[in-house]
């Protein structure tokens, strides 16, 4: 791990400050999305989003074949 992923892991550790979060994924066919999110207790079962900590995607291109024997 480089210093600059330290320093970006260590913002993300204080965002959330001990308290519960939950991950999100959007696998797409060319796309990847992802959130954290924290979380607040509503009562003793249950939590509700309180704050994104991170988002983001990444967008590729597809390897999709348009054509049965197409080659990529």
């Amino acid at each position: 791990m480089n210093k600059v992923q330290e320093i970006e892991y260590k913002k993300i550790r204080e965002k959330l400050a001990g308290r519960e979060y939950r991950i999100g994924l959007d696998l797409g066919v060319g796309s990847i999305g992802y959130a954290v999110v924290s979380l607040k207790e509503c009562d003793d079962l249950s939590y509700l989003p309180e704050d994104i900590i991170l988002s983001g995607s990444r967008i590729f291109k597809s390897s999709y074949r348009s054509c049965r024997a197409q080659r990529i």
